[in-house]
């Protein structure tokens, strides 16, 4: 009697969602790829003068098919550039 071999099927992530004055700084993966593996990791920081909000920069694809993301990053400003004209 002949079974169905099982089917494998890889959990990807997606590529996140960079906001405004975000970057990729490094990944295992090339930045822009449709989809990431299990386990990948990325980090992600801000173009200067920019801080991402909530610091933790690192994140790695889930088992679930999501990245370990608590809130959405983004970028805030570091400081505010004094009004030339005050």
């Amino acid at each position: 009697m002949f079974l169905y071999p099982c089917l494998y099927v890889a959990v990807t992530c997606p590529p996140m969602n960079l906001t405004e004055n975000m970057l990729y700084i490094s990944n295992i993966s090339v930045p822009g790829d449709a989809y990431y593996h299990v386990n990948d990791t990325i980090q992600l920081g801000c173009v200067r003068g920019y801080e991402i909000q909530p610091s933790a920069a690192v994140y790695e694809c889930q088992k679930t098919g999501s990245w370990n993301v608590s809130s959405v990053p983004s970028c805030k400003r570091k400081y505010q550039l004094p009004n030339a004209c005050s």
